[in-house]
């Protein structure tokens, strides 16, 4: 046991915070009297020990242990600190590609295509790496994000958070649901919406989707809504028109063969983009074409910060190591949650799902789950847990029509910031309302009364007309035309409408629209309907 207790952890600072716990930067020191510089992932004190959250965290470790590639996190151990489950890894002196991407002297596209083929690299080390039986691992990342790339001081470029990587060729210990899709919708593949088949041909998607996002300073699909993105994805022809018209808008700014390899690595088709290791051999021969810094040139001259961003709880202090026995804190438990029930048929699968929403007016059920990489996952299911059993919040979206032409939205997302990633959302379990208890059933029998006579009826006057105007709310310069759907007519506003429910359909910029909720005129008089585009719903004021 005396191992066991023999390594310290002087916690200096706060890297990031998710949903799950903190980052730290640490002194780690043996009985040896060796220290050396890692980042301890630490999970909160309050997470179930037999949870998703623990089971991912030990999932992640085992298959960084078994990955060797200097563009791979290097795993150290897991251990427990005070009760709390952690895994220690190297520590990578640096920032996200997230920051690299902005500021007064973003990288150079050199360097961007060094890094993209670094990563690209690691990828084909992870499908490659053979196993016991001389069968390769076939480890696809499926979270592929501008923050998930670190790059060092010193021009080091390295992989992160592997916490959702699938391969079928090992045992884990989380479990994802047969309806789940976890990742980031920004930088997802359009057949990751389509059905529950694992490609590394996604992970090639989701590099294309950050080079072109480090080209262009935006994202590849803008701040589209999950909604937007799915009625894209399983549309091929609007795909192709929306990509070829996202790549004309950085076609003077980059050479043909660069466009070209963008091309390639969004095609729609998994099959006809390059494999992982041709596409690190791509890139290292267009980086060497290419003018401007190269990386290792670029890092030296950067002005990089500092790598505190928050404060935690453990800063400043020295924490031994614990005995993985089941030294964890007590957890209370919570009861189950139960999603509400999605009306019409049961879908199997997502992919088959999206189609239902847009054909056959289903409800797309969203699921968010926090984390420390943020994992998005999301299905249409009748009742089902979320990605991971700990933290999940069913989030009902507007069903769509199916459009002609993709539309133009703002930026965000589900997981980036800025120029790429938001923060993890964490949001606690919704609980379904409870049900009202039945009335008791009388004992004796009910006398029953002769109904009263009734006077004849008057004539009623009919309800005046609501007169609605519309305006468009937080949402910069869109432009948006208001038709409600209902009562047998249609009526574009502003207009006279009839007292009554509506399907609202909101048309951003001219083009055409997508269901944005329904309206319920219930008074006359004037009326505002007020439309968010970011939030794609309208309402009535």
């Amino acid at each position: 046991m005396s191992e066991i207790h023999s390594r310290s952890f002087a916690i200096t600072s706060c890297l990031g915070r998710g949903g799950f716990g903190e980052v730290y930067r640490a002194t780690m020191s043996g009985s040896g009297g060796l220290d050396a510089d890692v980042a301890i992932k630490v999970l909160r004190r309050d997470i179930d020990p037999d949870g998703q959250a623990v089971q991912r965290l030990r999932d992640e470790g085992k298959l960084l242990a078994r990955l060797h590639h200097p563009t791979i996190l290097k795993v150290h151990d897991l251990v427990i600190l005070e009760g709390r489950v952690s895994l220690v890894t190297e520590f990578v002196d640096g920032d996200d590609l997230t920051e690299c991407l902005v500021g007064a002297k973003p990288i150079s596209p050199r360097a961007l295509l060094e890094v993209i083929g670094q990563i690209a690299s690691a990828l084909a080390a992870a499908w490659h790496t053979p196993l016991e039986t001389g069968e390769p691992l076939q480890l696809v990342h499926r979270d592929i994000k501008p923050s998930n790339i670190r790059i060092g001081r010193h021009g080091e470029v390295k992989l992160l958070d592997f916490g959702i990587a699938r391969t079928d060729s090992v045992e884990r210990e989380a479990r994802t649901s047969t309806n789940m899709m976890v990742g980031s919708p920004p930088y997802m593949a359009p057949e990751r919406y389509l059905d529950g088949i694992v490609r590394p041909g996604s992970d090639v998607f989701s590099l294309g989707a950050a080079l072109f996002e480090g080209l262009a300073h935006e994202r590849l699909h803008l701040d589209w809504p999950i909604p937007m993105l799915a009625s894209l994805a399983i549309d091929r022809d609007h795909y192709e028109e929306h990509v070829v018209g996202r790549l004309a808008q950085i076609q003077d700014q980059v050479p043909s063969e660069v466009s070209d390899l963008l091309c390639d690595m969004l095609a729609y088709v998994p099959e006809d983009r390059p494999t992982a290791r041709e596409l690190a051999g791509r890139c290292e021969q267009l980086a060497d074409q290419l003018k401007g810094k190269s990386l290792a040139r670029w890092c030296r001259d950067r002005d990089w910060q500092g790598a505190g961003v928050e404060r935690g709880d453990l800063e400043g202090r020295t924490i031994s190591e614990g005995s993985m026995h089941r030294e964890m804190a007590p957890v209370e438990r919570s009861a189950p949650v139960v999603p509400p029930a999605v009306s019409g048929p049961q879908v199997p699968w997502v992919g088959l799902g999206v189609l239902a929403l847009l054909l056959m007016g289903l409800s797309l059920v969203v699921v968010v789950a926090g984390g420390l990489g943020g994992a998005w996952s999301f299905g249409v299911f009748d009742s089902q847990p979320g990605p991971t059993a700990v933290e999940s919040v069913p989030v009902s979206a507007p069903v769509m029509q199916e459009p002609d032409a993709p539309m133009a939205t703002p930026p965000v997302e589900t997981i980036a910031t800025d120029v790429t990633d938001t923060p993890d959302p964490a949001t606690p379990p919704r609980r379904s309302p409870e049900q009202p208890a039945a009335a008791p059933v009388p004992s004796e029998p009910v006398p029953v009364v002769a109904p009263s006579p009734v006077a004849a009826a008057t004539p009623v006057e009919p309800a005046a007309p609501a007169v609605l105007t519309a305006q468009v709310g937080q949402s910069g310069d869109e432009i948006v035309v208001v038709e409600l759907r209902g009562q047998g007519a249609s009526y574009v506003l502003p207009a006279d409408v009839p007292l009554g429910t509506y399907q609202v359909i909101a048309k951003y910029n001219g083009r055409d629209g997508l269901a944005a909720g329904t309206l319920d005129v219930v008074d006359g008089g004037e009326h505002l309907v007020t439309c968010n585009a970011r939030l794609f719903r309208c309402d009535i004021r």
